[in-house]
Formats: structure tokens, C-alpha cells, sequence
């Protein structure tokens, strides 16, 4: 994997400055902000796949952009049900048990379990979310997004390709994150750089593993 081609291939773009920031000011749309960059990046994804990172899309057909950014976010939301679940599970435990004095020890118990599954399910979001996007892109679907053997399939076999793709996930969201320090502001357009970064190197893999 190319890393130096994966980080950096925005910023060779001729234009990168004023794509970044017409993605970045999209951000601050509220609500679907996020639909934007997400279908600008996924609209480019085949292009990434065969290798041909340059030059970046136009904000043309924004339109088309932003219904593939809804429907992969949807698709995204759905994965994350569980999460927002084990979430109310333990604030209710807090509520009932710590909060109310009673039964502290029983309540500590389920709230660490509590954590304990949703730090487990976010690793497990976390490595299977490439092969999530890598079905959904084929034909930007949203039931594609929810072929689940296909996509346990994929990971199982090729394990240490995602566990990759897992930490430059982190390494991209760390990124986006150096953004809060040019007053806050910043971090709307180091999200959407981190974004395309991840998805180059998901198109990647994806083209090594058809290769």
C-alpha cells in the first residue's frame, strides 16, 4: 500500500485549495452537511480504485453527489442502531442504580458491560465499515450496504487488509481532529481531506483483492 500516494493525493490536485473548500464549507449545512463530502468522495471512488486519483471531482452534479452521500449515510446510521441502544441502556443503569442509590454494585456491574460491548461493537464497526463501502459503491445501493455475508465474507478473508484500513481510519480521524486548532473552524475541511484519504485507501484494497 502506498501510503505517501494515500495522504497526499488530494493536495496535488491543481484546484485542491478551492474543492477542499467548497467540501468543507458544504459541512456546515445542517443535518446533511455530511451528505456532501461523503458523495463527492464516493463519486470519485471507481476512478480511485483504478488508480486514477487526479484530478479531483468538480462540484458538478451536486445534486447526484448529495443523494449517494444521503443513501451511505443511511446506510451508516443503520450499522450504528445497535450502538445508540447499548447507549440508553446505560444511562438508563446509571439512572436506576447510581443515581437513585440503590443496588450500586449491580448497576456498576451493567454499566461496565454495558461499555465493555459498546467499545467491542465500535472495533467491529470499525473493520468491517470498508467492506460496508465497498459493497454500497458498486452500485450505490443502500440494500447492497446490508449484504452481510458477503461483507463478513470479505473481512474473514482478508483479516489483515481491514485491520489496515482500521487504523488508518484512526490516523484519518485523527487528522480530521488537528482541524479544532485553527479556531475550531478548521476542522470542517481537515474532516473532509480525512475522508477522501480513507476512501483512497479503501479503493485500494478494494482493486488489490480483485486484482
Amino acid at each position: 500500500m502506498d501510503f505517501g500516494k494515500i495522504f497526499g493525493f488530494i493536495f496535488k490536485d491543481n484546484d485542491w485549495i478551492k474543492k477542499v473548500l467548497i467540501g468543507g464549507l458544504l459541512y456546515l449545512i445542517p443535518v446533511v452537511g455530511a451528505c456532501f463530502p461523503i458523495g463527492y468522495f464516493l463519486s470519485h471512488y471507481k476512478n480511485m480504485k483504478e488508480g486514477r486519483d487526479l484530478p479531483l471531482p468538480e462540484w458538478d452534479e451536486i445534486g447526484e453527489k448529495f443523494m449517494i452521500g444521503l443513501k451511505m449515510l443511511v446506510v451508516y446510521l443503520v450499522y450504528t442502531l445497535p450502538l445508540i441502544l447499548l447507549w440508553l441502556l446505560t444511562f438508563l443503569a446509571s439512572f436506576l442504580f447510581l443515581a437513585r442509590g440503590k443496588n450500586e454494585t449491580l448497576g456498576g456491574i451493567l454499566i461496565a458491560v454495558f461499555y465493555l460491548l459498546i467499545l467491542l461493537y465500535y472495533l467491529l464497526l470499525g473493520i468491517i465499515l470498508p467492506a460496508i463501502v465497498m459493497m454500497f459503491a458498486e452500485n450505490f445501493q443502500i440494500s447492497d450496504g446490508f449484504k452481510l455475508g458477503e461483507i463478513f465474507g470479505l473481512v474473514k478473508s482478508n483479516l489483515k487488509e481491514f485491520l489496515m484500513l482500521f487504523l488508518i481510519l484512526i490516523a484519518s480521524s485523527i487528522f480530521a481532529s488537528l482541524g479544532i486548532i485553527l479556531c475550531g473552524i478548521g476542522v470542517i475541511f481537515t474532516s473532509f481531506i480525512a475522508f477522501g484519504i480513507y476512501l483512497r485507501a479503501v479503493a485500494e484494497v478494494n482493486s488489490q483483492l480483485k486484482a
